[in-house]
């Protein structure tokens, strides 16, 4: 429940332009159902909108979900601390590669990008995942 509640404030973050078709099509839907559904509703409501484009935005609006539903499970589960994981190949960004170096940082902190948990940027592939502070 945590998953849907986060990707539900998620999505309710998201530009004013989006949300009435966004929220209308995602009330009630499984998770797991939402990647594919942003992207035909943004098809379907935005016959404008590139492919490319409306992937783009599923893909990134996905990661800001499953980042968000990682933290409060870290919280809830009281892991203190998280590490920034690239896809590790060269398509990695400064940023990214800069956040995954600080290696291990205590939940409630921000990386050195700024960002508390990717994604990054758009498309960004990253992840947060948990980990122990060393004591």
């Amino acid at each position: 429940m945590a998953a849907f509640e986060s990707a539900k404030k998620v999505f309710l973050s998201i530009s004013y332009y989006f949300v009435p078709a966004i929220c209308y099509s995602v009330t009630d839907l499984p998770f797991f159902k939402y990647r594919h559904l942003l992207r035909w509703s943004n098809k379907k409501e935005f016959a404008d909108m590139s492919r490319y484009r409306s992937q783009l935005i599923a893909r990134t609006e996905t990661a800001n979900a499953l980042s968000e539903a990682s933290l409060d499970s870290m919280a809830d589960m009281g892991i203190d601390g998280k590490e920034w994981v690239t896809a590790g190949d060269d398509q990695v960004s400064d940023e990214c590669l800069g956040n995954e170096a600080q290696g291990v940082i205590p939940v409630g902190d921000a990386f050195s990008s700024g960002a508390e948990a990717p994604p990054e940027h758009p498309d960004c592939r990253c992840t947060v995942a948990p980990a122990r502070l060393s004591k």
